[in-house]
């Protein structure tokens, strides 16, 4: 121990002897560490961490597989096979259905539109949760006729009841129905999926004809020591059963079975593990340049280590005391590194798009500072060691001689500092690829066009409670009002309607059939997303007819049903045909839907994101097939928000108990929906900025030191009359050799980046060629100007005074 202290006494001393070499190896560890510590926070935070459940590992979801009938995978399921699976399953404790819900809360001050679930009674017994006051929901809570009761979370029982503990077994008015409060959640609780302010049971006694519904997720515990191949196996053979009682629907379909912490982040792991690829990269990047920092010190250092050689110290005990001096740098820039990483962190907290999952969890804990401090002394092994070994083999001879300057090593020293280079030039070079890339997809994205012109464009939500508008005629009749009343205002150019905005996130399928066509076999039929809409939902959104005419005022729920379809049913229906006149009816093929003749066709929209394909849609009017809860489209003269007192007055003078919410413009829901990409992006090139910015630095340093460690021979040169463009030429040479070697390790490395990043593209392809080639033509100007700088001032050099000074 006395000879550990003495060795960091020593490394002290001989850190704080160059303050100028400690600041700059300590910063440059500090940068690489720091922003592996904000990533790693994120990682751990999102990825690594469990569930804040009990035994979160026995959390499983479940979903239909109807891949082999030309599904999905994970499709939602309905009340029928949900009962089938929760009572024929032989590995599950218990499990529930749930699904959104969004009440509006009247009586209380201004209405208010909340967000809600649904959810069956034993939900909060899957998830291991106990109300803080009162009870969960009971068995008899879910069934038709039960009085309607009511579950609050923490959050809204301090917004709206004060935190009031009588809230139990009060009346609020939820959607115009009176609720009974059962109980209140604990603080802190978080549903997944749902982002719940407020929970009413479901119903889950399914009627026959709700076997082909699917609407409903499902969550379910494994019994204890049950492990998820056993359970997989247990809900296929249930599957199995209610394929052969069945056959109509549920032929070929199958569960998949999918581990709740999985569903829940799969979303963000592989743009999380790119993020942390590529500050480990920039890590790598500082640990070469302070190891070409110990490197060219070591030089100096010769005489001193030959000295003590020399005088019997083993090479053990002086790698020992020179990996001390590399891990007190380390710990410095570990701690330095620190508080950069608890910036960073709060900085990605706040920049994250708000549909990371689990990002409330992310903080900088004890596992994080843990994290830092291996990181540290990891870093310190890893950029000390091979300068270490080579400093404590010195030509003794040559070392002791005064002047030498380190000539013993280098040599050696030169050719190690240039490996370092090269490693240093590669991966700047891949982490400028992926940037590039990342950088050429978004640009791609921003010109794809979303099918609509959502300038001056103003979203929001209206939902009609359906205890006070129970039959779809006064449904239709409150929109078709408001639109009519809207659309009189000035500065309104057009007002429409649909439930589910275009980027909204937002969106409702049925399987659809085409008059005269082969019928398709039951459970085959092709299937549509539906999109009910206004007369004036067109005009608004500029949505372009390219065949027939769009849905009109006549289009009424007594006249004769009509559809507008999209160009690619047309396409992939009608194969390019005429789809005008033809008839069509939703559902399957043995629905009871009228049919609906098509009367246009209209251009594509691509509805649920920029990088997305558009989908078939079908566009019904919404007289004809009407919703209660509808998102209003005003396309205004000006600023669209300036309508938003409008809108608000006109629903209140229809019904001043309608709240309106998700105000947004329809640029807002666009640029929402790139967040994901926008936010990966930014954060890669500003690591790969980052590595740049190191990767100069190194070769410029590398090639000053090799410039000053040859002044005697550049002195010759110059004496004998090498003039100045040649000896840059000289400089610059040597200098570029381990930079080319470096690019051309990277484009490799760069490669194998990309096919790891494909998920993350979708407008470029894994090998794009502009990417690449940009990315070579970058690192080559940096490296090309690190090396000149050097260079010029090696072509200045005075030929006496280098002489004389050797």
């Amino acid at each position: 121990m006395t000879s550990f202290f003495r060795d960091m006494g020593f490394a002290f001393a001989q850190l704080r002897r160059r303050p100028g070499f400690t600041a700059v190896a300590v910063l440059t560890l500090a940068l690489g560490i720091g922003a592996n510590t904000a990533i790693w926070s994120v990682v751990q935070g999102v990825l690594l961490s469990p569930l804040r459940y009990p035994h979160p590992e026995q959390l499983m979801t479940v979903w239909e597989n109807r891949a082999a009938r030309g599904g999905p995978e994970q499709e939602f399921t309905g009340k029928a096979v949900f009962e089938d699976w929760r009572t024929g399953n032989q590995t599950f404790q218990a499990m529930a259905v749930f699904d959104d819900w969004q009440p509006t809360l009247t009586g209380r001050a201004e209405p208010e539109q909340l967000a809600g679930g649904l959810a069956s009674d034993e939900y909060f017994t899957v998830l291991g949760v106990r109300p803080a006051m009162g009870r969960a929901f009971l068995p008899s809570d879910g069934r038709m006729g039960a009085p309607r009761v009511a579950l609050l979370a923490d959050a809204l029982w301090r917004r709206r009841f004060d935190t009031d503990p009588a809230v139990l077994g009060k009346a609020i008015e939820l959607d115009g129905e009176t609720h009974t409060v059962v109980g209140v959640l604990p603080a802190g609780f978080k549903a997944p999926f749902v982002q719940a302010e407020i929970w009413r049971p479901v119903q889950i006694e399914a009627a026959p004809q709700d076997r082909g519904n699917h609407y409903l997720r499902v969550i379910g515990r494994l019994r204890d020591g049950v492990e998820m191949p056993k359970a997989q196996a247990d809900l296929r053979r249930v599957a199995a059963g209610i394929a052969e009682r069945d056959p109509q629907y549920y032929s070929s379909v199958g569960v998949t079975l999918v581990s709740l912490h999985r569903q829940l982040v799969g979303v963000a792991r592989s743009s999380l593990l790119v993020l942390l690829g590529a500050v480990g990269l920039v890590l790598l990047i500082a640990c070469a340049n302070v190891a070409n920092l110990l490197l060219a010190r070591a030089t100096a250092r010769a005489r001193e280590v030959a000295v003590r050689t020399a005088l019997g110290a083993g090479r053990a005990r002086l790698v020992r005391q020179l990996l001390t001096e590399s891990s007190l740098l380390a710990l410095a820039g570990g701690a330095a590194g620190m508080i950069l990483g608890s910036l960073g962190t709060s900085a990605l907290r706040s920049l994250a798009p708000a549909q990371t999952p689990r990002l409330e969890e992310v903080t900088v804990d004890l596992r994080v500072l843990l994290f830092t401090l291996g990181l540290a002394l990891a870093t310190g092994l890893l950029f000390g060691l091979a300068p270490a070994l080579h400093a404590t083999r010195p030509d003794l001879a040559s070392a002791l001689k005064e002047g030498s300057h380190g000539a013993g090593m280098a040599h050696g020293g030169g050719r190690l500092r240039g490996f370092l280079v090269a490693g240093e030039v590669a991966l700047a070079l891949t982490l400028a690829t992926g940037a590039g890339m990342l950088i050429h997809n978004f640009s791609g994205l921003l010109n794809v066009s979303p099918g609509i012109q959502p300038r001056n464009v103003l979203t929001a939500n209206v939902s009609l409670p359906v205890a006070r508008y129970k039959d779809p005629a006064s449904q239709a009749r409150f929109f078709t009002e408001l639109l009519a009343r809207l659309q009189a205002r000035s500065g309104v150019v057009a007002a429409g309607a649909i439930p589910e905005a275009p980027f909204s996130g937002s969106d409702n399928d049925n399987a659809f059939t085409v008059e005269g066509q082969a019928p398709p076999a039951k459970g085959h039929e092709p299937d549509a997303w539906i999109r009910r809409v206004s007369p004036g939902y067109f005009q608004a959104l500029g949505l372009a007819v390219v065949a027939g005419r769009p849905l009109s005022e006549q289009d009424r729920a007594t006249s004769e049903r009509v559809v507008v379809v999209n160009r690619t049913l047309q396409q992939r229906i009608f194969h390019g045909a005429a789809a005008l006149g033809h008839r069509l009816r939703l559902g399957s093929v043995n629905s009871k839907q009228p049919w609906a003749r098509i009367v246009g066709v209209v251009a594509d929209v691509r509805h649920r994101g920029l990088d997305t394909e558009p989908e078939v849609e079908i566009y019904v009017p919404h007289e004809q097939l009407p919703a209660a809860a509808m998102t209003v489209v005003i396309k205004a003269a000006g600023d669209p928000l300036q309508m938003v007192p409008a809108l608000r007055a006109e629903v209140r003078a229809l019904d001043p108990n309608l709240p309106v919410s998700g105000i947004a413009t329809m640029d807002e829901l666009i640029a929402n929906s790139l967040a994901v990409p926008r936010f990966v992006g930014l954060l890669l090139t500003v690591f790969a900025a980052l590595a740049l910015a190191l990767a100069a630095v190194g070769i410029y340093g590398v090639t000053a030191y090799s410039v000053g460690q040859r002044r005697h021979e550049i002195g010759v040169r110059v004496a004998l009359g090498a003039g100045r463009r040649q000896v840059v030429r000289t400089v610059l040479g040597r200098g570029m050799v381990p930079a080319a070697w470096g690019m051309l390790v990277g484009l490799g490395c760069a490669y194998a980046m990309s096919r790891a990043m494909g998920s993350l593209l979708s407008t470029v392809s894994p090998t794009d060629p502009t990417s690449f080639a940009g990315a070579a033509l970058l690192l080559g100007g940096v490296s090309l100007i690190a090396n000149y700088l050097p260079a010029q001032r090696a072509a200045a050099t005075d030929a006496a005074r280098a002489l004389r000074t050797e």
